[in-house]
């Protein structure tokens, strides 16, 4: 493979050596390699080769041009105002093929991008601090003001019903109608009944969009703390990263998602779901770093429906989970054959946790309002 990838390269005019490459594992979707080394004359920069899962992405092609689009445009942001935000703020380049395209097909029709990558950075698999949740409310604060005035209709729809729950609802229940699973299984039960008694909350997002009552602006679409880099040295938010599912969309998908997935100090991998617990410190740590970084981006309907909004946005991931293992495992990376039940089984447990946090992150919102 990796004389595979040397190849794919040399479409980006870059020369390294099979040594140079190194497998980044940390997504459940792409494949993701490390350049460390190119010897074209001149060059040291390091690169992030990423291969586009065209399974998931049925249209790669657009996923980079969201991208450029993006990218572009923040580069411009930052140009125009230097010193909007404190720090260190650094987004990578997209690197184009030798015939101008920002995306490579090989033989096997897989597309293939190239990035800059920007040095002296880490990142995190979950919360560990006070400081690490206040850096992930400045990142995604600081990513919504930067795109914000990018126009929806310039991007496209790379992910057609990403975030729509209804929709992962009905795929479920085609799905379940003739899974081979063992429904009777304890935790397959489990999930079950914890999707069933939640049918009515599933529609109230998309009710408010269809109502246009809940901002539309553009979104990250997977605003994980593991999809923020952080300065090695400093620990504060450098930007952002994987923009696959850059998209028009509720405000409220990205800021529900950003809660779901951090205020969990568990993580989403932890091996026993009952670890899963919602943490309002954490919460009102992001959430008051957010508001003071994105100028004012909500507004009343989207406080009042964030409660919500973060209960579905963790019943969604749940769902997507369990109805992917019920289907085979066919679109998460998984390590075992039950990894998305027991994923699916802790985020249903995360939303019990929300669900008994109600007055507590209803106060917390109405504070942080005042």
């Amino acid at each position: 493979m990796q004389s595979h990838l040397v190849k794919i390269l040399e479409q980006f005019d870059l020369v390294t050596d099979e040594e140079s490459i190194s497998e980044i594992s940390d997504g459940n979707i792409n494949d993701t390699y490390l350049i460390d080394h190119v010897s074209s004359p001149g060059n040291q920069q390091k690169y992030v080769l990423q291969r586009i899962n065209h399974k998931v992405f049925p249209k790669p092609s657009l996923v980079a041009r969201n991208m450029k689009i993006v990218l572009d445009h923040i580069q411009q942001e930052l140009k125009d105002r230097p010193f909007r935000f404190r720090g260190r703020v650094e987004f990578p380049f997209m690197v184009p093929t030798s015939t101008g395209e920002y995306a490579h097909e090989d033989k096997q029709g897989n597309f293939w991008r190239l990035l800059t990558f920007i040095e002296n950075t880490k990142t995190f698999q979950q919360i560990e601090s006070t400081h690490q949740a206040r850096e992930t409310g400045f990142a995604l604060g600081m990513f919504h003001t930067l795109i914000k005035d990018i126009n929806p209709q310039n991007l496209s729809d790379t992910l057609k019903g990403f975030h729509i729950t209804p929709n992962y609802l009905k795929h479920f229940d085609n799905v379940i109608k003739k899974t081979s699973k063992n429904l009777k299984n304890l935790q397959v039960l489990t999930c079950i009944e914890f999707i069933e008694k939640r049918r009515e909350l599933v529609c109230k997002l998309e009710n408010g969009r269809k109502n246009h009552t809940l901002t539309l602006l553009p979104i990250h679409g997977d605003p994980k703390i593991n999809n923020i880099l952080f300065d090695a040295d400093t620990e504060l938010a450098v930007c952002m990263i994987d923009f696959d599912t850059v998209k028009p969309g509720l405000i409220l998908y990205d800021i529900a998602d950003c809660l779901r997935s951090s205020c969990n100090p568990a993580g989403e991998e932890a091996e026993s779901p009952e670890s899963a617990c919602f943490d309002l410190d954490i919460m009102h740590t992001i959430l008051q770093s957010y508001l003071e970084t994105s100028e004012n981006l909500m507004n009343d309907e989207d406080y009042a429906m964030l409660f919500d909004a973060t209960r579905i946005m963790t019943l969604e991931l749940g769902l997507r989970f369990f109805t992917d293992y019920l289907e085979g495992n066919v679109y998460f990376k998984t390590k075992t054959e039950d990894h998305n039940l027991r994923r699916a089984l802790l985020q249903f447990c995360l939303c019990r946790s929300i669900e008994s946090r109600e007055a507590g992150f209803k106060s917390m919102i109405e504070d942080l309002r005042s």
